[in-house]
């Protein structure tokens, strides 16, 4: 966003696709999220850049530091700038 990087990401293996501006982080997958203070991680992540949107299609754990709240679900999908997830499966919140 304006040439600054806003959000960071990090897995054991990745794939980019720089037409559609999606990446897939799959294993030990963790993306921190400056502007929340907000860490994803799970097996696999997909990360849509433009349409700021994170699809995790295994379990994936959400934490926010600052407002000590921890989620965890089997999959979900998160719009990013909205700060909006809809997780599905023996989802689970601690705060």
């Amino acid at each position: 966003e304006n040439n600054q990087i806003t959000d960071r990401g990090s897995a054991d293996q990745t794939n980019v696709d720089l037409k559609a501006k999606i990446i897939t982080l799959r294993q030990n997958a963790r993306i921190a999220l400056k502007q929340s203070n907000t860490q994803i991680s799970g097996n696999a992540l997909a990360w849509n850049i433009d349409q700021k949107t994170l699809v995790a299609s295994e379990p994936i754990t959400i934490v926010n530091p600052a407002q000590q709240v921890t989620i965890t679900a089997n999959q979900g999908e998160m719009q990013i700038d909205q700060q909006v997830a809809n997780l599905s499966g023996n989802v689970r919140g601690v705060g």
